[in-house]
């Protein structure tokens, strides 16, 4: 049978011992080892006597006293710590949810992450042009110095946001607004919408190029087109007589 005394020793009863010289009951037992304050161990087999009153069924809680506070400190420590990483986060995500939604506000801060992502596929100039990203072959990324040109986002007193592309890889020269796509149809869509509205405007030749280079001729104004194909035709003739004049010219020599 092991019971324990008062300090938390663990003793092998061998005999109870009733109304010994001094009228109290006792035990007679083996001290089996006595665990310190070091947690060393001290065994010893001579039977000896202990006061039935030093003697407990279970190991006393009072042995374990100080180990319990500390324990119980510790685990206040930790749940404060706890506690504020708890807070410092809910005030990170809060932070975080309030800075996206002001992201939000601005349309070109959302292909940010879209960039570092790897999602932008096209850039579109304000000219119309198309320019598929990143691919080293598309020379419209290249400067005359065959190095890549620069994408930066700006910001103006008004607080408007753009992407643009610089003319040469420092960032120097001309800088040109882009708008970021996510697929070739989406690029060919923008292109097709500002070469259009370019032609629209100023229905000459050279806009008229870009839109039979994005075949949307059916897209732009018909008035504009029948301007356009007017002045093209009064061009044409007035070409054709300085030809016949120079001709001319040449036969008389």
């Amino acid at each position: 049978m092991i019971k324990y005394t008062l300090n938390g020793e663990q003793i092998e009863i061998i005999q109870e011992v009733k109304a010994n010289h001094l009228g109290l009951d006792g035990y007679l037992g083996i001290r089996k080892y006595y665990r310190g304050p070091n947690d060393e161990e001290d065994f010893t087999s001579e039977p000896i006597y202990f006061d039935g009153a030093d003697i407990f069924d279970e190991i006393p809680t009072s042995r374990y006293d100080n180990r319990i506070q500390k324990l119980q400190i510790d685990i206040k420590e930790l749940e404060t710590k706890r506690n504020k990483i708890t807070d410092e986060v809910r005030d990170l995500e809060r932070n975080q949810k309030a800075l996206i939604e002001k992201f939000k506000t601005y349309n070109e801060l959302k292909h940010i992450e879209d960039f570092i992502s790897g999602k932008i596929t096209h850039y579109v100039t304000k000219y119309g042009e198309i320019i598929t990203f990143p691919d080293p072959k598309d020379r419209k990324l290249q400067d005359n110095y065959k190095q890549y040109r620069v994408f930066s986002l700006y910001g103006d007193p008004d607080r408007k946001i753009q992407w643009k592309l610089s003319e040469y890889r420092d960032g120097s020269g001309d800088v040109q607004e882009v708008t970021a796509c996510f697929s070739y149809e989406e690029a060919l869509k923008i292109a097709t919408e500002i070469v259009v509205k370019t032609f629209n405007q100023n229905p000459f030749t050279w806009n008229f190029r870009e839109v039979e280079k994005l075949s949307a001729v059916d897209k732009v104004d018909p008035e504009k087109l029948a301007i356009y194909k007017a002045n093209l035709k009064k061009e044409r003739h007035e070409e054709i007589e300085k030809l016949k004049l120079k001709i001319k010219e040449l036969e008389l020599l």
